[in-house]
């Protein structure tokens, strides 16, 4: 917020340093003063800078039969350091394993006005790891690798394995692990005493896997309460005639019981994390639908918990390599909730009361994050508080969205330049204003009769 007084012929000005988002008029300034009725609002556009950066989107760490494709293409974001950055050509390289992109070597695709781009893959001859390398003309970081397991058929039975761990790498025991394929439950088994479990003679085709940890009943030999850890569903094509192993062990992070409360749809209920003041969801009554359909109520209610999870503990990747400030699970997982539940939680990344931000939950029909929720940064600066009818409506693992670009702050009151002055002060970087009859360099002028 700046003040300004108008001279003597009724002109008061400042410069505008737009911030760090891109968007089409998603900068404004609105201009009051307390002498006249009425508000006059100012909207800028902002466009990204030159891309500076590549991440992996999706599509990393996959398992696929040799000579076939992946599950999911390969998808990369070139960026700016916050904002993506369009029709930047990439292109991806097969670098080991003897895949093609696109059907060959190499393939070169521009950026999507969010700046992704993406390339189908099929896995080379042979068995082993498979490398593709992504990147674009002036890259001086590192490239997005890319790195796909193939497996190859033999005579041997079908099967499936895995290992199920703590965020400590240590193994848990009695999780209920249940396979579907082609939709249909096959059979249920339960991780042993040191974290392995097997489903042997199983059919091939496309299956989700469901890891439930509510059941677990040891961590590394020691005895825990039911409760103690959530559940996970992965998704991934069993290969035929192969021994079939997980690209990586389910990593289940640990609930703290202190956060779990009762929920019988006849009251809202609060969540809390332990140990991270000012963070709440609300879950309204009435609200909630577990994932088999049923309703909690008085006779059978429903143990809902909200916990934070280290983003880099977060079983399956960020998308696009961020780093929130905050990750957790609302568990338990693939409930339900309309409307959805409410959420509040500080503000960490300092942004400005008013500001528009945005909450990302994992979809796992889409294997990615996506933004499910917008919200504003209190009066009081303090808190981010998602917007009436917005909020999580799947239970499951979400983020806050990451830190905008830090910026300097720029003041221009009693800047001499005048009216036609062309030279913005030496603080100032980038001034901007959508107006056809000025100069984009001209200060920013607030009329005053």
């Amino acid at each position: 917020m700046a003040q300004a007084h108008t001279d003597s012929n009724g002109f008061a000005r400042a410069y505008w340093k737009v911030g760090s988002d891109a968007g089409c008029g998603n900068n404004r300034v609105s201009v009051t003063s307390t002498s006249i009725l009425g508000t006059t609002l100012f909207c800028a556009s902002a466009t990204s800078n030159p891309a500076a950066q590549i991440n992996i989107g999706t599509g990393n760490n996959q398992r696929a039969e040799v000579n076939g494709p992946t599950m999911e293409s390969l998808r990369v974001w070139v960026n700016d350091g916050v904002n993506g950055v369009a029709n930047i050509p990439v292109t991806f390289t097969v670098t080991q394993g003897g895949g093609r992109v696109n059907g060959a070597n190499t393939a070169t695709i521009n950026t999507a006005v969010t700046g992704h781009a993406e390339v189908n893959f099929t896995l080379g001859p042979e068995a082993g790891n498979n490398f593709v390398e992504a990147t674009f003309s002036g890259n001086t970081g590192s490239p997005a690798t890319f790195a796909i397991y193939g497996v190859e058929r033999s005579s041997q039975p079908t099967s499936l394995t895995g290992l199920a761990l703590d965020n400590a790498n240590q193994p848990i025991q009695g999780a209920t692990c249940r396979l579907l394929i082609r939709g249909t439950t096959l059979r249920t088994t339960f991780s042993d005493s040191a974290g392995h479990f097997t489903f042997a003679n199983i059919p091939a085709g496309s299956a989700r896997l469901v890891v439930n940890g509510l059941t677990a009943t040891a961590v590394n030999g020691d005895s825990i309460p039911p409760g103690s850890f959530p559940s996970l569903p992965i998704d991934l094509v069993i290969v035929p005639n192969a021994e079939n192993r997980l690209p990586m062990p389910v990593l289940l992070p640990p609930l703290n019981p202190n956060n779990a409360r009762v929920y019988d749809g006849r009251q809202d209920v609060e969540l809390t994390v332990e140990g991270i003041e000012g963070l709440k969801m609300i879950v309204k009554a009435g609200s909630m639908k577990l994932i088999d359909g049923t309703v909690p109520d008085s006779a059978n209610p429903a143990i809902i918990s909200l916990n934070q999870v280290h983003f880099d503990k977060i079983p399956m990747p960020m998308t696009d390599g961020v780093a929130p400030p905050y990750s957790g699970t609302l568990q338990p997982a693939g409930s339900t909730f309309d409307p959805p539940v409410q959420i509040i939680f500080p503000n960490m990344t300092g942004l400005p009361p008013g500001t528009t931000s945005y909450f990302t939950s994992f979809n796992h029909e889409f294997n990615r994050f996506e933004i499910v929720a917008t919200g504003r940064i209190s009066a009081d600066g303090l808190s981010f508080v998602s917007d009436p009818g917005s909020g999580i409506p799947v239970a499951g693992w979400h983020s806050s969205t990451p830190p905008p670009a830090p910026t300097d702050t720029v003041s221009n009151i009693g800047n001499k330049s005048k009216p036609g002055n062309n030279e913005p002060p030496k603080s100032c970087t980038t001034v901007c204003i959508p107006c056809k009859d000025k100069n984009p360099m001209d200060p920013v002028y607030l009329f005053s009769g």
